[in-house]
């Protein structure tokens, strides 16, 4: 089974750690204690900040997806990165 992992955080919290933590603590509730073994996120190509954080948690970037969101009148290319449950390690 998988999950799909989603979310945001206004722009004044930035670069204090809390995604991180709350991720974490998301993270290891989902693989321990469900009847999940992959969790997935997809991130804008242009959040970098975003993308480090999952990889920071032990997600691993599996490829772009081209022109796969809409916002702004635009399409956008967002990246799959995921974690499997044997590759969990609490941060």
């Amino acid at each position: 089974m998988r999950a799909d992992l989603g979310y945001d955080l206004s722009d004044k919290y930035w670069n204090r750690g809390i995604m991180t933590e709350a991720l974490n603590k998301i993270i290891e509730f989902t693989l321990n204690n469900m009847e999940v073994n992959r969790i997935e996120a997809t991130v804008s190509i242009e959040n970098q900040a975003s993308i480090r954080v999952l990889e920071k948690l032990g997600f691993i970037k599996e490829g772009v997806l081209r022109e796969r969101s809409y916002w702004k009148e635009k399409s956008h290319d967002m990246v799959m990165l995921s974690i499997l449950k044997k590759e969990y390690n609490s941060y």
